[in-house]
């Protein structure tokens, strides 16, 4: 672990672990120490970084790629490819939109969680069950209820606001959509500030992130967007663009979000299947 200062800003980076460490440094603005132990079961983050930019604020935002597709699921592309290109210098050098001494409170952006699914293209975890529906997780239990476990005490937990991205199962693939629980004043608030022309009300499921969130009063919301194995450049275009706005409409970096240009609640959603083979025109 290495922190470099940056005037009243800092970046700390967590570069790799290994197994059964207490990594304890120095929080500036708050006066103490943050303390992060890394056991057997948080292998999944060892050849991932995760940045943490921070100001003196008091808001914490996580957007993680969850279940599979390089984030929680290991096939799903589209928040992996966000995430990396937030973390890249297009939006993180010196006036650009994620500069760090231009922003308050803190961004947490994990670009894959399941790095066995993420490794071999598969959705689920080596012990075949679905991260996205063992939150918030259980440290005595299976290997995917352990990492969730950590996922959620250790980069969840204590968040202000979640950002879920995500896209279809294998043989299906999303129209960019958001999904969210409008119930929840927060996750409502939260949903309508990503810009997104269709928002689709949902009870989360059990055992999902965005379902403990909730229960937490964490507002959560899950974005969905092109399919399996794949790279939607739309879908991750307008992934960037939703986490951005966010961003903005909490006024974490400067500048004015973007509102839709119409925008529609759905209650309910089904698959369009094909009834026999051929083109499509």
């Amino acid at each position: 672990v290495r922190s470099r200062g940056l005037g009243d800003v800092y970046k700390r980076q967590v570069l790799g672990c290994i197994h059964d460490v207490v990594v304890v440094w120095r929080d500036f603005y708050a006066g103490g120490y943050v303390r992060a132990k890394i056991s057997q079961t948080a292998y999944f983050l060892s050849e991932f970084k995760v940045v943490v930019w921070t100001r003196l604020d008091f808001r914490w935002i996580s957007v993680f790629r969850e279940n599979g597709d390089g984030g929680i699921h290991g096939d799903e592309l589209t928040g992996p490819s966000a995430c990396t290109h937030l973390l890249s210098n297009a939006f993180t050098d010196i006036g650009n939109p994620l500069d760090p001494k231009q922003m308050a409170g803190t961004l947490r952006i994990v670009p894959v969680v399941n790095l066995p699914g993420y490794r071999a293209k598969s959705r689920y975890f080596p012990d075949g069950r679905d991260l996205n529906r063992n939150f918030p997780g259980n440290f005595k239990t299976t290997t995917t209820r352990r990492v969730a476990a950590q996922v959620w005490k250790y980069l969840l937990k204590d968040s202000d606001a979640i950002i879920d991205l995500h896209s279809a199962a294998k043989g299906r693939s999303n129209m960019p959509q958001l999904r969210a629980d409008l119930a929840h004043a927060g996750s409502n608030i939260l949903a309508k500030a990503f810009g997104i022309e269709i928002i689709l009300d949902s009870k989360p499921p059990s055992g999902s992130l965005r379902k403990a969130a909730v229960e937490n009063d964490i507002p959560s919301i899950t974005y969905e967007g092109g399919g399996a194995n794949l790279l939607d450049n739309e879908s991750v275009k307008v992934a960037i663009h939703g986490v951005t706005n966010i961003l903005r409409s909490l006024r974490m970096i400067p500048g004015k979000p973007n509102r839709p240009r119409f925008r529609m609640l759905a209650s309910g959603s089904r698959w369009l299947r094909a009834s026999e083979g051929g083109l499509l025109d």
